[in-house]
């Protein structure tokens, strides 16, 4: 069973209580190099470790604040299949971002 650390939720209910009337709240997700290196988790694919983590946060953020959409960065689900965002219901969590450089880099390669 996965438990946030006390000072991450610390930090978000604070972050909600600055900000009583947000509809939206950013729960990071993006980057992600350092993951899956302990022993246990070296065992699960890192796409599992990543999708089950944005998962359980975004449920977390829906049942303490049920009118605030988590968003995150797109960039980590850039190369993951559909069928695994379906599996761990990321299209009924959050609300992906995508990141302008990533459009202005694609860009600046189609004009080459």
């Amino acid at each position: 069973m996965y438990h946030f650390p006390y000072c991450q939720l610390r930090f978000s209910f604070q972050v909600m209580e600055l900000t009583p009337n947000v509809k939206y709240l950013h729960i990071g997700c993006d980057e992600v190099f350092q993951m899956g290196e302990c022993s246990k988790c070296s065992q699960v694919p890192r796409d599992n470790l990543f999708l089950g983590h944005v998962s359980r946060v975004a449920k977390w953020v829906k049942r303490h604040y049920p009118a605030v959409t988590p968003i995150i960065w797109d960039d980590m689900l850039r190369h993951v299949l559909v069928s695994s965002i379906e599996e761990y219901h990321l299209h009924e969590l959050v609300e992906p971002m995508v990141s302008e450089n990533f459009l202005y880099y694609n860009e600046l390669s189609l004009a080459d």
